[in-house]
């Protein structure tokens, strides 16, 4: 498992699967022969609300992670959300070291893979609606039109057993401080922004 200090765990489900769906673009690791095997891939919740999780996710039929990958397996998925540097100077206290303010979901389970064409053609279907909402002029998947492209993937779906994060968000920092490095990030791109969004909703949670 992960080191996860104590004030750095995050357990609250709804939070994790929350931030999963925020930051989609997996690492998936699975047992090689000799080394872990990884894939980076986008991996999306196909389980109803009140139902256990259940990811789905798909990788080119050519890609050798498949070789050692075989329907039973335990595999592991790490999303990592907003994450980026602290520096010294971002503090109020003197004296404090560098670090790296991030948040982490590791979901493991077992994996399965899709085998009948009309369940990978809804799942493809979905994946990609999934991606396009909120898009003015949104791409629809065609399963017609993309039955060629169908054996050169292998989608699977993996029901998840256990689900934790680490959520590195300055919890072991004095308020004062916490408050500096937000109000720092809150001015910053996109995924600080979304940091400082995530330190203030954690500060608020205390």
């Amino acid at each position: 498992m992960p080191y996860i200090p104590e004030h750095f765990l995050e357990t609250d489900p709804a939070r994790l699967v929350a931030t999963l769906k925020a930051w989609p673009f997996a690492l998936l690791l699975s047992n090689g022969e000799l080394l872990p095997e990884l894939s980076h891939l986008a991996l999306v919740p196909v389980s109803r609300p009140g139902e256990p999780l259940t990811l789905f996710g798909h990788l080119a039929r050519a890609n050798g992670q498949l070789d050692t990958l075989f329907d039973g397996d335990r595999v592991r998925a790490v999303f990592l959300g907003p994450h980026d540097y602290v520096s010294p100077n971002d503090y109020v206290s003197a004296n404090m070291v560098p670090t790296w303010n991030y948040q982490a979901v590791y979901a493991d389970g077992v994996l399965s893979r899709i085998t009948e064409p009309a369940k990978l053609h809804a799942r493809m279907a979905a994946l990609t609606d999934y991606f396009e909402q909120g898009s003015a002029n949104p791409w629809r998947y065609d399963a017609e039109r993309q039955a060629g492209l169908l054996p050169h993937i292998v989608g699977f779906e993996i029901a998840v057993d256990s689900l934790i994060g680490k959520f590195k968000l300055s919890q072991n920092r004095a308020r004062a401080d916490r408050d500096s490095v937000i109000a720092r990030f809150a001015t910053g791109d996109d995924n600080q922004r979304a940091l400082a969004a995530a330190m203030q909703a954690e500060l608020e949670r205390a």
